[in-house]
């Protein structure tokens, strides 16, 4: 607890026995509220617990057929992973939020077409130099300039262009009212996956690759097929820029550690007034999210090519693991099966334009030469079909324990919560944190720092002797000659010093 604030939410200008004042209300007000929950409205959710893993699997197969279509089931998770104020939504608002969310993210991957179709084009000027009447001064550039177009442009205007969508999906999934973190996160892995495949990848190749083949389709449209399939393998000049600069990007910055730089060095003075803001950034300093870390390595996995860049994130790796989002997140083990599904996106895609590139195949004679290869594409598409179908076990995934410490727990039945409308939800749970921070939450900790005055010193002790409900500490930061707040330990709730809350 950091700051006061009036009911309209802007910062109060006071003296400390406003603060003091307001602080005790709030603290009253928090403890009667936690010893009195029954005072407040039921949801329609039911929490159930069971006492092995393997009865939530079996409960859902025995009931799924039995409930009414308005009831949902999900699978409970970490209380820290739960997002509190979507339990009790309705499946009607839930089927609502989703249609809006996939409207407005497949309205973003076509929006996008375009300034990242004109992106690719450029990694072909070269070949628009000679169709173009208007660009033929491209071809009087010195080589080593053609080069810096074709290659270092294309890729820096696609990551400009879309460096803000993981922002907006992110945005998006958290309005679709999904029920944990970890469920947003999944989702935000499978739209930002679905967006860079459309846009680097298909947007991309058909863009570079009909640049140069204009000319020739407007000759003769007769030739369209045979001439995609001579062209099209052209685009790969622009996917080999894109992993090398990449990876060079990528290795610099995990090297450099340049956002952990620009949080401590200039987030954190512009932004952070408390100390516990301050060490809040510090921890989350390079944090990673699954839901945009996975997609980009899923997108050029199956390029063979991707094999040196993936090599070196190995190495870089393991001096610098990634710091992949925190530990309240209830990962489970669904972000992996997600990522192997994705990846087999782009075997498929592989194995298909391998197949007709094989039947487009002309001999001198203009008949079929590589039609056996073909087929055998095709059957290799089949293995690939079974592969994924054996693999597709999503019901069993959705349901493992997500907290797979835990131990058994008595067989409890949450009871249903306020059956205001048609709606239920059913929770599985196997750990005793099921319920909101805010209830089982101790007292916070007001975190103050030191001074050379001592002034700090002075309110603690004030403080403990008129408020003793208010626990007050100023170890772990102080203030430095400038008046800033510099950190030299962690909050007192991390330290887990209870005894000396008030000293």
């Amino acid at each position: 607890m950091d700051e006061i604030r009036t009911t309209k939410g802007s910062p109060v200008n006071a003296s400390s026995a406003f603060y003091i004042a307001t602080a005790t209300a709030l603290y009253w007000a928090s403890e009667w509220s936690q010893q009195h929950p029954d005072k407040f409205p039921l949801l329609n959710s039911a929490f159930i617990r069971f006492n092995k893993r393997l009865s939530i699997s079996l409960a859902e197969t025995a009931i799924r057929a039995r409930i009414r279509p308005s009831w949902t089931l999900k699978q409970g998770t970490e209380a820290g992973d739960m997002i509190w104020s979507n339990v009790s939504m309705s499946w009607w608002q839930q089927f609502t939020r989703t249609a809006i969310v996939y409207f407005l993210v497949t309205s973003l991957i076509l929006g996008f077409a375009l300034p990242v179709a004109i992106a690719g084009s450029i990694s072909q000027v070269g070949y628009l130099a000679n169709v173009v009447p208007g660009l033929s001064w491209i071809g009087l550039l010195p080589s080593w300039q053609l080069a810096i177009i074709q290659g270092v442009l294309p890729p820096a205007m696609l990551s400009l262009i879309t460096a803000m969508a993981p922002l907006i999906l992110r945005l998006l999934a958290n309005l679709q009212g999904l029920y944990s973190r970890r469920a947003v996160e999944n989702h935000v892995q499978f739209y930002y996956f679905t967006f860079l495949f459309v846009q680097i990848f298909l947007t991309v190749s058909l863009s570079a690759g009909l640049t140069t083949t204009i000319e020739e389709l407007a000759d003769s449209i007769q030739s369209i097929p045979t001439v995609l399939a001579e062209n099209l393998p052209k685009a790969s000049n622009y996917f080999f820029s894109y992993i090398m600069m990449h990876a060079l990007t990528t290795f610099a910055l995990t090297l450099v550690q340049a956002n952990g730089l620009i949080d401590i060095y200039i987030l954190s003075p512009a932004l952070d007034r408390t100390a516990r803001q301050k060490w809040m950034r510090e921890q989350n300093s390079g944090l990673l999210k699954w839901g945009t870390f996975i997609p980009v390595l899923t997108n050029i996995a199956c390029i063979v090519f991707c094999t040196i860049y993936f090599g070196g994130l190995w190495m870089i790796y393991r001096s610098h693991p990634p710091k992949l989002s925190d530990q309240d997140l209830g990962v489970g083990g669904i972000f992996f099966p997600t990522a192997v599904r994705q990846l087999l996106t782009g075997i498929y895609f592989m194995e298909l334009c391998l197949a007709g590139l094989f039947f487009l195949v002309r001999d001198a004679k203009e008949n079929a030469a590589c039609r056996a290869h073909g087929i055998i594409m095709i059957i290799v598409v089949g293995f690939t079909a079974l592969f994924h179908y054996d693999l597709g076990h999503e019901n069993w995934l959705n349901w493992l324990s997500s907290t797979l410490g835990s131990k058994p727990q008595p067989a409890q039945a949450g009871r249903t919560r306020g059956m205001r409308s048609s709606t239920a939800d059913i929770w599985a749970f196997q750990d005793d944190l099921n319920q909101d921070k805010s209830v089982t939450s101790v007292r916070p900790i007001l975190w103050i720092p030191k001074d050379a005055r001592g002034i700090a010193n002075d309110e603690i002790y004030h403080m403990t002797r008129t408020h003793s409900n208010i626990w007050i500490n100023s170890e772990g930061a102080h203030l430095d000659g400038r008046g800033c707040i510099t950190l030299d330990g962690k909050p007192p709730e991390v330290r887990g010093d209870q005894a000396s809350m008030t000293a």
